[in-house]
């Protein structure tokens, strides 16, 4: 196969790229950091922008504070509409667009010519994520590639050879949310 999986405390095993990337999200949750709008139809005063905070919360006019970290966008609307009906509106109708899905990115590291987050996109790979980053340097070492990804509340980590996988030798790895691509620097 074209990666390992090293957990730590554990020696290197070889293993079957489905046993370690867990099945697709079917829908974006919500996280810290997100900007979201909030709409109530007919409520233009009910109705703004909100940025989710470090508790996954946010704080809407009558209705308090909401945490909807967590939750998908139809989710949050279901709840918060709730919460209006409750107190204050017949049948309110809520619809939560997202400006911003900050909480959602890849880091790339290392030995490419621009380190740094990068919003997340569906379906993407490391191949994508590194061309985000500008590609490798030459001094890096693509078929050394590390992808960490937090399974289970425990980092495992993939070795990506994305030389290879440039040559069409290797499979692309599909990246999630949070995951960190790290292109080492080369020994010779």
């Amino acid at each position: 196969m074209a990666f390992a999986v090293f957990v730590a405390g554990c020696t290197h095993v070889p293993v079957n790229s489905a046993a370690v990337v867990p099945p697709k999200e079917s829908a974006a949750v919500l996280g810290e950091g997100d900007v979201i709008e909030v709409r109530v139809f007919d409520e233009l005063e009910l109705s703004g922008t909100h940025q989710i905070n470090s508790g996954g919360t946010i704080r809407l006019p009558l209705a308090g504070t909401f945490k909807i970290g967590g939750l998908t966008p139809e989710e949050a609307a279901s709840k918060i509409g709730a919460e209006y009906e409750k107190k204050y509106l017949k049948h309110a109708q809520v619809t939560v667009f997202v400006q911003e899905f900050n909480s959602r990115k890849v880091i790339v590291l290392g030995e490419v010519k621009n380190p740094g987050p990068y919003p997340f996109e569906e379906n993407m790979t490391v191949i994508g994520a590194i061309a985000r980053a500008g590609g490798t340097n030459t001094t890096g070492a693509p078929n050394r590639t590390m992808v960490t990804r937090e399974i289970g509340g425990k980092p495992v980590r993939m070795t990506a050879k994305v030389a290879d996988i440039g040559r069409g030798e290797a499979p692309d790895i599909s990246l999630q949310p949070g995951d960190i691509v790290f292109v080492p620097e080369s020994f010779f």
